[in-house]
């Protein structure tokens, strides 16, 4: 689940600070980052557990959201999805991030998806 996501996050040696970032498409997006790393969580605000449980509903995937993250340093990053419900990596990647920002593709999710961004030297 996902505290496999949140496991590695280095809580109180890492100088992180809320993240400044964005997501489209409606989806809440809370996270922390520093200027080497972002840890990030996106949530569907439809799947509520009123929606789902009481009312018995469903919500479409979240699909074509993009995500724009400021304040790293430039250079490469490995980015991982996180499957928050298995507690796995669904996805990994590469991008290269400059100081003006990194827009990232967020892969199609239900309910909610957690992103690591991690500068490649970092790692």
């Amino acid at each position: 689940p996902i505290s496999q996501f949140v496991a590695h996050i280095p809580w109180t040696t890492a100088k992180l600070r809320a993240a400044s970032a964005a997501c489209e498409k409606g989806a809440r997006l809370v996270g922390l980052q520093n200027e080497e790393a972002a840890y990030l969580w996106l949530q569907d605000p439809r799947a509520t557990w009123w929606n789902i449980a009481v009312e018995g509903k469903q919500p479409d995937d979240v699909q074509g959201a993009s995500l724009r993250i400021s304040g790293l340093r430039s250079g490469t990053y490995h980015v991982e999805w996180w499957d928050t419900h298995e507690g796995r990596i669904a996805q990994r990647g590469e991008t290269l991030g400059m100081v003006s920002g990194m827009n990232l593709e967020v892969p199609s999710f239900s309910r909610d998806v957690g992103c690591k961004v991690l500068r490649a030297s970092s790692k």
